[in-house]
């Protein structure tokens, strides 16, 4: 379920197969087209990549920021089925999990599960949903989306009950009723 995000050539337009990553048996994958519409993104993402930082950490804080900012633009033009939003919220979670950023961590969380639902793996967004409800713990005022993901979750694995409450506590969050 693991893959790094490609960063495809500026010239070819073909990712970088070792930085795209493998296979779930192994075998190296092939980066996704890039979109002609992404293409000044990722232009944009290439400069900043190569840039060279002074301190260790902010690199990485660099990237979660570009990835964070990609990933509305990335489902508005391929949708949640996308292997490139999978890769680019997987990637995105890692970095959010690592830096200790509990706010971004569940967001990944949430649009990971919603993609993961959407491409028919409703036990990987069941996982997903539940990972993010113990995030909420620590956000409480966004809590209204990890609640509404397990919902979903749980009413497509027929555990309607369960879904029932999750759906009533997504209503009554601060994020709900700000709306």
């Amino acid at each position: 379920m693991r893959s790094l995000l490609s960063w495809p050539n500026s010239t070819t337009g073909v990712g970088d197969p070792i930085a795209h990553g493998t296979t779930t048996d192994g075998r190296r994958s092939l980066p996704p087209p890039c979109s002609p519409t992404l293409r000044p993104c990722v232009a944009s993402a290439a400069v900043w990549r190569s840039s060279r930082s002074s301190r260790l950490g902010a690199r990485d804080e660099e990237e979660l920021d570009v990835l964070l900012e990609m990933a509305p633009p990335l489902n508005a033009i391929h949708g949640y089925s996308s292997p490139q939003l999978q890769a680019t919220l997987e990637r995105s979670a890692y970095l959010a999990e690592k830096l200790s950023r509990p706010r971004d961590s569940m967001s990944c969380l949430v649009g990971l599960c919603a993609v993961r639902f959407v491409q028919g793996h409703v036990t990987d967004a069941y996982e997903l949903a539940t990972r993010a409800l113990d995030l909420a713990e620590a956000e409480p005022k966004t809590a209204g989306q990890a609640h509404m993901v397990m919902a979903g979750s749980l009413t497509s694995l027929g555990r309607l009950e369960e879904a029932i409450d999750h759906f009533e506590r997504s209503a009554s969050s601060p994020e709900a009723r700000s709306h």
